[in-house]
């Protein structure tokens, strides 16, 4: 897959349409020679379009290189993010039909992506079965949106590493990911350390399935979650100003945090979400367990003559 770059592309954008099936390259390099003033790769079927690579690595972008997108491609190789501004878009890392990430080399697994300077923002995206899971954060900023972590692993951190840069990430879905060997990693979900890092959760995102395996989130720093939260769920927020503020430490539960039985949250006002009381106890008549959005009525026969 050759990208031209003849004079009459320019300073132009040029998007780059493939076909279903496999695609396979060298290593793409993206840098200040790239005279486009915007590159995306795409396709133009809903049939499986995957990009693999021949090497190490099946992109790097550099600094100085015109912003660049990939959207609706299977990607089969590791993403650097050096430098310069990139967007993954209804991007699928690891294989519906359960592939594993191939071996970088014996004994060891790459992660997906790996920022450590510039900014890339990833929306409607799967990470899926990733053996040396989903992404790294050392430098420079990372944005998720909408996407799904789903049963990645590795040492620390099993979808998300983050030692440094800035990550915010809104109306995503982690589930069942987990570290390789609880006695020596943490962070099944999501690992965070270094002092100039930043880790800010928000809107609907949900970290689950990873308590026993390294926890939720494992961190050095405060980190933060800003509401609103799932109904029935809450985050420790005693200033009631939106934002959940969690200290260093291993999180080993589902978070944020299911409403206990007896208890509903039916709301996404802040002073529902900001505490474990939820929205309030269940009244007469009614029954609530765990994680309850509204109170469920009693069965016809039975009896509930408080709350609870």
């Amino acid at each position: 897959m050759n990208v031209p770059v003849g004079d009459t592309l320019l300073e132009r954008e040029f998007t780059l349409m493939l076909s279903a099936g496999m695609h396979v390259v060298g290593g793409l390099v993206l840098d200040v020679n790239l005279n486009l003033s915007r590159l995306e790769i795409t396709t133009f079927t809903d049939e499986p379009t995957m990009i693999s690579s021949s090497v190490s690595s099946l992109l790097k972008l550099r600094a100085g290189a015109p912003p660049f997108k990939l959207q609706g491609l299977e990607l089969n190789g590791q993403i650097l993010i050096e430098g310069g501004a990139a967007e993954i878009e209804r991007c699928r890392f690891g294989s519906e039909r359960g592939s594993r990430r191939r071996r970088l080399q014996a004994g060891a697994y790459a992660r997906a992506v790996l920022i450590s300077h510039g900014h890339l923002s990833i929306s409607s995206a799967v990470f899926e079965g990733l053996l040396g899971g989903a992404i790294e954060v050392t430098g420079g900023t990372l944005a998720v949106h909408n996407s799904t972590f789903d049963s990645n692993e590795a040492e620390s951190g099993g979808a998300l590493l983050v030692t440094g840069g800035d990550v915010f990430i809104k109306t995503s879905v982690f589930k069942h990911n987990k570290v390789t060997n609880v006695s020596s990693g943490s962070g099944g979900a999501i690992h965070v350390s270094g002092t100039n890092t930043k880790l800010d959760l928000a809107q609907l995102t949900t970290i689950t399935g990873s308590t026993g395996y390294g926890g939720s989130v494992a961190s050095d720093i405060e980190w933060t979650y800003t509401l609103p939260a799932p109904l029935a769920h809450y985050v420790s927020n005693p200033e009631q100003d939106g934002i959940g503020r969690n200290g260093a430490g291993v999180y080993d539960y589902d978070y944020p945090i299911a409403c206990s039985a007896t208890l509903f949250g039916n709301s996404f006002d802040i002073k529902d979400q900001a505490a474990p009381s939820c929205s309030g106890s269940c009244t007469a008549g009614h029954y609530c367990g765990r994680q309850t959005v509204n109170p469920i009525p009693c069965k016809a026969g039975t009896f509930c003559p408080q709350e609870g």
